[in-house]
């Protein structure tokens, strides 16, 4: 039994061992982002698109503060951002890798890396697309029917492993040449919205399929394929709705992201994902009744804190698209409770280095436990305020170049990013 609670400017949900998450929302200076990264290195949160070239960074102390909107320097219409993470290169953390689709034909895969620099006295810059990895095609000439790319995780420097939601398929991407691990029918659906977020532990990639409102497991070496027994989720095992991104915690706890709540997920017995049972659910009903859907989420600066992204899927479907900022959510996610040799989790961030970036995959190292990009400990102070630019709209500023309107119309497969 679990109680909803109001509290002021927070929602709470309460498990029945007492422990409460809540979440915080924002409204944020970006136009309907889907992708999210934490950059622990500059403690700001990096925003893709569904409709504008740019990728936004923000401030993560302060989420309603533009930082710098970069713009793609690849750029093609239609062609988005979808899943985001993090990656190091040289001292710091200066990119993100995207999983980038034409979201207007549901084709094109591919998993695109992009140095954004910090630069805490420009609210302008460029992303350079430093490498580009193409999902594979069946008409490799002209680059079509390589599916969409829609989420990935990074293992190691060596090792990426990336969705494609309508063609049902996990690639990996070890040596510079992609390979598809698994074409199985658990990540498949008739509705066409298939694999849709992925996570890795420990050799097992969980995989969410969007349209089965189910969990799949996928053997990292093999590609087997199998299905996760979900206990706590109704409908017989399956999600109230389809399942988005994918997040694990860095106590082995996974964060299932669904348009209607985020579950919090605990392994049962064997310690592969075969079994999950839900240890809480974190409702998101006041968005739901705004007219937004969750979509992905990132990691924070501390090893509890969780931010999830909300999009206003029905304007995009209707071309109706607006000006108005975009919400995020800082999800605190209740401890675990306490260990029998009293030690409790104080929610403080991981010590793990972030993830060295792939910026040409080579030969696979098995090496990597969870997953890349845990954060520094201590994250680095509030960045100045760069002076603001763009147009206004609803109090916030935006820095965002042009916006395609092509992407943002209409389109089944909006509903399954």
């Amino acid at each position: 039994m679990k109680l909803i609670l109001a509290l002021s400017g927070l929602v709470a949900t309460v498990a029945t061992d007492g422990q409460v998450s809540t979440m915080e929302t924002f409204q944020v200076p970006a136009l309907y982002p889907e992708g999210i990264a934490y950059d622990a290195v500059n403690n700001r949160l990096v925003l893709g698109s569904f409709i504008s070239p740019s990728l936004v960074t923000v401030n993560a102390s302060d989420p309603t503060q533009l930082l710098t909107s970069y713009a793609r320097s690849d750029y093609v219409s239609s062609k988005n951002c979808l899943g985001l993470k993090t990656v190091v290169g040289g001292d710091g953390v200066d990119g993100v890798m995207c999983a980038q689709s034409n979201t207007l034909a549901g084709d094109e895969g591919a998993l695109v890396s992009y140095s954004i620099p910090y630069d805490a006295t420009s609210a302008q810059g460029n992303a350079t697309a430093t490498d580009t990895f193409p999902y594979p095609c069946d008409n490799v000439e002209n680059g079509t029917g390589c599916g969409l790319a829609n989420d990935l995780v990074i293992v190691d420097e060596n090792t990426v492993y990336g969705t494609d939601t309508t063609k049902g398929r996990v690639i990996k991407f070890g040596d510079g040449t992609p390979e598809v691990l698994s074409e199985d029918a658990l990540l498949m659906s008739a509705t066409g919205s298939g694999a849709n977020g992925i996570a890795y532990d420990d050799g097992v990639l969980i995989v969410s399929n969007h349209g089965e409102k189910s969990l799949v497991t996928v053997d990292a070496k093999t590609g087997e394929a199998a299905a996760v027994e979900i206990d706590g989720a109704g409908n017989d095992g399956k999600f109230a709705t389809g399942p988005d991104g994918l997040l694990l915690l860095p106590d082995d706890r996974l964060v299932v992201i669904t348009a209607a709540a985020a579950y919090v997920l605990s392994q049962v017995e064997d310690g592969a994902w075969s079994k999950a049972k839900v240890d809480e659910t974190i409702s998101f009903a006041d968005q739901v009744a705004a007219g937004e859907q969750s979509a992905t989420a990132s990691l924070g600066p501390k090893d509890n804190e969780v931010y999830v992204t909300f999009v206003r899927f029905a304007d995009l479907r209707a071309g109706n698209f607006t000006m108005d900022p975009a919400t995020i959510g800082k999800i605190t996610v209740a401890p675990m409770p306490t260990t029998s040799s009293g030690a409790e989790d104080d929610g403080e961030a991981s010590t793990k280095a972030p993830t060295k970036a792939p910026t040409k995959p080579t030969e696979e190292d098995d090496g990597g436990d969870k997953e890349g990009g845990a954060t520094p400990a201590t994250p680095p102070a509030t960045p100045a305020t760069p002076a603001p630019t763009g147009t206004e709209s609803s109090g916030a500023t935006f820095a965002l170049g042009s916006i395609t309107a092509a992407a943002a119309i209409a389109l089944g497969v909006l509903a399954i990013a």
